[in-house]
């Protein structure tokens, strides 16, 4: 009797530690879900600016979201109603999760320099194209772009100065204006102090973003990633215990 009171109490307090970390990993989900969608509506522009195409990863972050979710729904009904083989079942998800974590962390550590260098090449080829025809998405990313980081250029605002579009209107274009009234605004460099422009670049406002972020983020995902090994050594010794409990009461 005192050996079954031993298994109860380790299957309640297993229960208790499992259903803690079920809420934590179920949270990271929806996190990774927001971010997923986050990114497809709000990277578009950068996307789109860049000669490397990383539409599909909001897509993964959101696919990779939802199986968590539906993973941690799995780890809380196995918990809860105390059956053995869908815990295995929970920790082998976990487990697969777990690998995914750790190939986007890496690889967000690794290709966050690729991505910047597309970036870079993909904005400097928008501002030469800026105005011309066939290219109207391409100038209305580069002027929602400067607009949202408050920025002009690639990495300074000269760089509209070898431009057709300088070449042909003399100015700045409007969206590189620092100034809420668009009709108050100079963006003839020829007036000297009186230009009103935003005065950095927009590549370094995205590479100092990918520098902090990607960071954040691939620390993150691993360490979230090595968090579930104690998921997983939960779940299977809960899953043992309840064995053990069952072949008790027999």
């Amino acid at each position: 009797m005192t050996k079954r009171l031993q298994t109860t109490a380790a299957m309640s307090c297993l229960k208790m530690l499992l259903t803690v970390f079920n809420f934590i990993f179920w949270c990271s989900g929806v996190a990774i879900l927001s971010i997923g969608i986050w990114g497809r509506i709000g990277m578009d522009k950068y996307n789109e600016l860049s000669t490397d195409d990383y539409s599909n990863v909001p897509y993964i972050l959101i696919g990779t979201g939802a199986f968590i979710i539906i993973v941690g729904l799995i780890g809380c009904c196995a918990t809860f109603k105390n059956i053995s083989w869908l815990l295995r079942l929970y920790g082998l998800l976990l487990f697969i999760v777990l690998i995914a974590e750790l190939a986007a962390g890496i690889s967000g550590l690794i290709y966050r320099h690729p991505l910047q260098e597309g970036f870079h090449k993909g904005l400097t080829s928008a501002l030469h194209d800026y105005g011309k025809d066939g290219h109207k998405s391409d100038s209305d990313a580069v002027d929602e772009l400067q607009e949202s980081l408050e920025c002009c250029g690639v990495e300074e605002p000269a760089d509209w100065l070898n431009t057709t579009y300088f070449t042909n209107n003399k100015q700045y274009p409007e969206s590189c204006c620092s100034e809420g009234n668009k009709d108050d605004c100079v963006l003839d460099p020829n007036q000297g102090d009186d230009v009103t422009i935003f005065n950095k670049g927009c590549y370094k406002k995205v590479a100092s973003f990918l520098d902090k972020n990607m960071v954040i983020i691939g620390a993150c995902a691993m360490g979230v990633a090595f968090f579930q090994v104690f998921g997983i050594i939960l779940a299977c010794c809960l899953a043992k215990v309840i064995n053990s409990n069952k072949y008790e009461m027999v």
